[in-house]
């Protein structure tokens, strides 16, 4: 979910988890736990995920978060 609002949420929670999803994502690989194309796929589906809960319920998902 840090993905899917790092793209899709509003500003100040972007700004603030756009570095730790990519921190994340580069430990998961780095450690060896994830091939890379699993991180990219985790990241597209939790970003598409977020985007359709965001458009399906704008008025929920955008006060919650921010």
């Amino acid at each position: 979910m840090a993905a899917g609002s790092a793209w899709c949420g509003p500003r100040s929670i972007r700004d603030r988890s756009l570095p730790f999803a990519a921190s994340v994502a580069v430990s998961r690989v780095v450690l060896d736990l994830h091939y890379p194309s699993d991180v990219l796929a985790a990241t597209l589906i939790g970003s598409v995920l977020a985007g359709i809960s965001i458009a399906l319920a704008p008025g929920v998902a955008l006060p919650v978060m921010g």
